[in-house]
């Protein structure tokens, strides 16, 4: 139910979407299923991030997070750390992002590649929000480079589009416009038509900057 909800949401069934994590999080508390309990609330926290109700967004992954953190789950509490930091990135909270993604970059094992992509991403992000355009374009190609490095589409995806805006930022459309297109690719292959669109519309606007 909850791969379910994901994969609805992504292809921008919101409604089925949030009925499937409510179902699940219905099921876990039956069975008394704390830590799935959790899950279930930080799905449903990317569920209200991609309808744009970022403070709901917030407030779920930050719970979870505390959860994970507090239970010793050094794995989970990473993961959700930068999905909590992409949520301040889209309140435009990038300091705090940063700060956030720092912390996950000193713990975070070597070879869990998610979130050595996860925290290069969100940093990327983050500097692109201040201005810091030559830190984020490195951030960004090597989130990209270790996301190509797996079969994950999806993360490859996401590190792609990180990149594109951080040559945007540095005044780089023709390099960010052949990023998005990469992005689309990816998205479009695991028929994500929510990110898909939101990624076309970005490029329809660089296009005319770039040559």
């Amino acid at each position: 139910l909850l791969d379910e909800a994901m994969m609805l949401a992504a292809v921008g069934r919101q409604d089925d979407a949030r009925s499937a994590a409510d179902r699940a999080e219905r099921t876990f508390a039956d069975l008394g299923q704390r830590r799935w309990l959790e899950m279930s609330k930080a799905i449903q926290g990317e569920i209200a991030r991609r309808e744009g109700n970022l403070d709901r967004a917030e407030g779920l992954l930050r719970s979870v997070h505390g959860f994970f953190r507090d239970q010793g789950d050094a794995n989970n509490a990473l993961q959700l750390a930068t999905d909590l930091a992409e949520v301040l990135c889209d309140m435009g909270r990038f300091e705090e992002a940063d700060r956030l993604a720092s912390e996950v970059a000193r713990d975070a094992a070597a070879d869990d590649l998610e979130v050595q992509v996860a925290w290069r991403s969100v940093r990327a992000r983050a500097s692109t929000g201040v201005g810091r355009a030559p830190s984020a374009i490195t951030f960004a190609e090597e989130a990209a480079s270790i996301a190509d490095s797996t079969d994950l589409v999806l993360l490859q995806a996401e590190a792609h589009r990180a990149l594109a805006e951080a040559l945007a930022s540095a005044e780089r459309p023709d390099d960010a416009v052949r990023q998005l297109e990469v992005t689309i690719d990816r998205y479009r292959s695991k028929q994500a038509n929510v990110p898909a669109e939101e990624t076309i519309e970005r490029l329809r606007s660089l296009r005319p900057a770039a040559g």
